[in-house]
């Protein structure tokens, strides 16, 4: 399991930011969005659903979809 360099974690919080996190008609905090991440040795980068689609977060803190 590899840890969220800093770059990594301002962009996820970027993307919490964005709007309210909605899950089973609840808010979700910030805590429990960064849990949902994981790390994908597949695609070298972390990886997040949001919207319903998977957002990926590279080591730089590059974001896509």
């Amino acid at each position: 399991m590899r840890l969220m360099n800093k770059a990594e974690r301002e962009a996820l919080k970027s993307v919490y930011d964005r709007g309210p996190i909605v899950v089973s008609n609840k808010k979700i905090s910030y805590t429990a969005f960064r849990r949902m991440a994981y790390y994908s040795s597949l695609n070298g980068c972390f990886m997040v659903p949001w919207q319903g689609m998977i957002l990926g977060i590279e080591k730089d803190g590059y974001t896509h979809s």
